[in-house]
């Protein structure tokens, strides 16, 4: 069923404060589908190691059916700048 509604998660901050809180979970409650941008999800997770980067990327997958990593503009730049070594901070 396709909701006309999702949360979207524009920033990594809610990200790593749900995840030092252990309740990444909460995202789940409202019953709406959770979008989260590429940029994001890059920033959140690029650095292999990084407290709570494994656990949301576990998050992620063991919620595959309610939750996308949906690509944008700035994340396929964002993610040529990794590629090139460049600078990436703050564009997630």
């Amino acid at each position: 069923m396709n909701r006309p509604f999702a949360l979207i998660v524009t920033d990594t901050s809610p990200l790593f404060t749900l995840v030092l809180a252990g309740a990444l979970d909460t995202l789940l409650r409202p019953g709406l589908p959770v979008r989260i941008p590429d940029a994001v999800y890059i920033e959140a997770t690029r650095v292999h190691g990084a407290p709570g980067a494994e656990q949301i990327v576990e998050w992620i997958n063991a919620h595959l059916d309610l939750v996308q990593i949906v690509p944008t503009d700035i994340g396929i730049d964002q993610q040529r700048r990794l590629e090139e070594g460049r600078a990436t901070r703050g564009l997630g």
